[in-house]
């Protein structure tokens, strides 16, 4: 597992190891948030919150590399340019949802 900071909000993120790379949407502020390497294994820092441990560094998203549309069901939605044209998931109501060519 690979656990992460959300570079906006700082939101703890989780995503299987197989998925460095890939693009999550942030579940408390819905950026979008590309999944860093795993990091070799650290001894855990010093204090009450481990969880709190520091953020590897990734690549950085530009913003023109994000597509933002919205599903029926309201929810924002979000993923990368290379999926335009594509079939997506909404991540609420699991419609699938056609991703637009912007």
């Amino acid at each position: 597992m690979i656990r992460f900071k959300c570079p906006k909000c700082s939101e703890i993120m989780e995503a299987p190891a197989g998925m460095h790379g890939e693009f999550l949407n942030c579940p408390e502020c819905n950026q979008v948030v590309q999944v860093p390497q795993a990091s070799p294994a650290k001894s855990p820092p010093k204090g009450p919150k481990p969880s709190t441990s520091t953020v590897p560094s990734g690549p950085k998203i530009v913003d023109t590399d994000v597509i933002r549309f919205r599903c029926d069901c309201g929810q924002a939605v979000s993923t990368h340019r290379r999926n335009a044209g594509k079939i997506g998931e909404c991540p609420v109501c699991r419609r699938d949802v056609p991703i637009p060519q912007k």
